[in-house]
C-alpha cells in the first residue's frame, strides 16, 4: 500500500525530499501514516490497529539510535573507545577521532573504513601495556582499503601498526598510512604478504628496533622522515616497491658492529630507490642483502654512514648510479675477510656475488674518495666507469605530517 492508493495528499509527502537524517525520515514516514491511515479507514477497529501499529512505530525511535550511513562516526562523541566505533562502523564509514589521550588493548580494524585522527601531534593512541599481556599491536589492519591517518601511535609491543589478515592466505590490500607519528614502538610498522600499501607523510622514530618492515608488493614508500630506530630504518623484502622522497637518518645505533642500518633490500625484485636523504646511519646506508635482483638505487644522498652500500650476495642486475656517496667506507663488499679497514659486519657475512652495476652505462657516482682518474675501483668485479667528479644536485623534501584530516570536514551523525 503507497500514500497515493490511500488517496493522500498531505504536504509533508509533497516536500519529503527536503527531510534528512534516518531518524526524521522514519518519524516522518509515521506521520505520514498515521494522517492518510486515519482519513483512509473508516471504521474504528481498523483505525484502532493503524494507531496501535504507528504507536510502536514511534516508540522504536526512542529507544534505537541509527547511525548515519553516510555521516562519521565521532570519538568520544559517539563512542568513548576507538574499537567501540570501528565495530559499529558501516563498510566505507569515517571515525573521526578528537584530540585527547586513547588507551586500548589493540585496535582491530577488520572492514574497510577510514580511521582519522584530529591532529597527530595531539590525537594519541596507547597501547595499554601491563606485564602479563602487552599488546602486539596497537593498531592491527585486517581488511583491504583502511586508512589511517592523524595519529601519535605508541607503545606496541610487536609494532605500532601491523598489517596482516591472520590465519588467510588473502592479505589486506589498498591500505594507506599517512601523517601519523609512529614512536616508542619495538616495531613501527610492519606488514605481511599483502600488496598495494601506502606509507606516507609519516614521521617514524625512536621505535626500539625497526621502523618500518615492508613485505607487500606494488607498495610505496614516500616522503617519511625514518629515524632514530634501533636497528634498520626501513626493510624491503616483496617486488615492485618504490621508495622516495625519505629522510632515512640516524638508524642502527643498538648493538654496535651487526647487520644494522637505513635500508635494507632483502629476497625481493624490482625495487626503485631513488631521491631519498639516507644519512649517518650507523653501520650501513643502503644494503643489498640475500637475493636483492633487478632493483635501481638512483638519485640518492647517501652521506655520513659507516658504509654507503654494502653487498652480501646471491643478488643480480642491480644499478646504483647517478647518487652522492660520502661516507666513511662508500662501498663494501662482504666476504668472509676483513675489507680494507672494516671488518666484516657481524650476522652479514655474505660471498660477495651480488651483482650490480654501478653506472647504467652513462652516467655513475660521485665518490667523496674519488680524484678525477679514470674508473673508480671498488674490486675487480665492481667498478664505476663513469664516476662524476662533482657532487650530483639531488633534492630531497623535508618530510611533513599530512594527515587526511587537512581540510577535512566531517559530518557528524544526529
Amino acid at each position: 500500500m503507497t500514500f497515493s492508493t490511500l488517496g493522500c495528499t498531505h504536504p509533508l509527502f509533497v516536500s519529503q525530499e527536503t527531510l534528512t537524517g534516518l531518524g526524521q525520515e522514519i518519524y516522518t514516514t509515521t506521520y505520514l501514516y498515521y494522517h492518510c491511515f486515519s482519513k483512509a479507514m473508516g471504521n474504528r477497529k481498523k483505525w484502532i490497529i493503524a494507531v496501535t501499529v504507528i504507536t510502536i512505530l514511534i516508540a522504536s525511535i526512542t529507544v534505537i539510535r541509527f547511525p548515519s550511513t553516510i555521516g562519521s562516526i565521532v570519538v568520544p562523541d559517539d563512542y568513548s573507545s576507538i574499537q567501540t566505533a570501528v565495530d559499529h562502523a558501516f563498510t566505507g564509514q569515517t571515525i573521526f577521532v578528537r584530540n585527547g589521550i586513547y588507551t586500548e588493548q589493540y585496535v582491530t580494524i577488520n572492514k574497510p573504513l577510514s580511521l582519522i585522527g584530529e591532529n597527530p601531534e595531539n590525537t594519541i593512541l596507547v597501547g595499554i601495556n601491563n606485564i602479563k599481556y602487552p599488546p602486539p599491536y596497537v593498531i592491527q589492519i585486517s581488511a583491504d582499503n583502511v586508512k589511517v591517518s592523524g595519529f601519535t601511535i605508541t607503545n606496541g609491543d610487536q609494532s605500532g601498526i601491523r598489517v596482516e589478515t591472520i590465519g588467510s592466505i588473502k592479505q589486506p590490500s589498498g591500505v594507506v598510512i599517512t601523517g601519523n607519528n609512529i614512536v616508542n614502538n619495538t616495531g613501527g610498522i610492519s606488514d605481511y604478504d599483502g600488496d598495494h600499501l601506502i606509507i606516507a607523510n609519516n614521521k617514524i622514530s625512536n621505535n626500539s628496533q625497526y621502523g618500518i618492515q615492508l613485505y607487500s608488493s606494488q607498495s610505496i614508500v614516500s616522503g617519511n622522515l625514518i629515524s632514530d630506530n634501533g636497528w634498520e630504518g626501513l626493510v624491503v623484502g616483496t617486488s615492485n616497491v618504490t621508495v622516495t622522497q625519505n629522510i632515512i637518518a640516524n638508524n642502527g645505533f643498538q648493538e654496535a658492529n651487526v647487520n644494522r642500518g637505513g635500508l635494507c633490500l632483502i629476497a625481493g625484485n624490482n625495487y626503485e630507490i631513488y631521491s631519498n636523504n639516507i644519512s649517518d646511519n650507523h653501520v650501513f646506508g643502503v644494503q643489498f642483502a640475500e637475493n636483492c635482483n633487478n632493483s635501481d638505487v638512483s638519485n640518492n644522498n647517501i652521506i655520513g654512514n659507516d658504509v654507503g652500500v654494502d653487498l652480501l650476495n646471491f643478488g643480480t642486475d642491480n644499478k646504483v648510479y647517478g647518487n652522492n656517496l660520502e661516507n666513511s667506507k662508500n662501498a663494501l663488499v662482504e666476504t668472509a675477510f676483513s675489507y680494507g679497514n672494516i671488518s666484516p659486519i657481524s650476522g652479514a657475512v655474505g660471498n660477495g656475488t651480488d651483482n650490480v652495476s654501478w653506472d647504467n652505462g652513462e652516467v655513475g657516482n660521485y665518490w667523496s674518495d674519488y680524484y678525477g682518474n679514470g674508473t673508480y675501483v671498488i674490486d675487480q668485479n665492481n667498478i664505476d666507469h663513469h664516476p662524476f667528479t662533482q657532487q650530483v644536485d639531488i633534492s630531497v623534501n623535508t618530510p611533513t605530517l599530512t594527515p587526511l584530516s587537512t581540510g577535512f570536514s566531517i559530518t557528524v551523525p544526529f
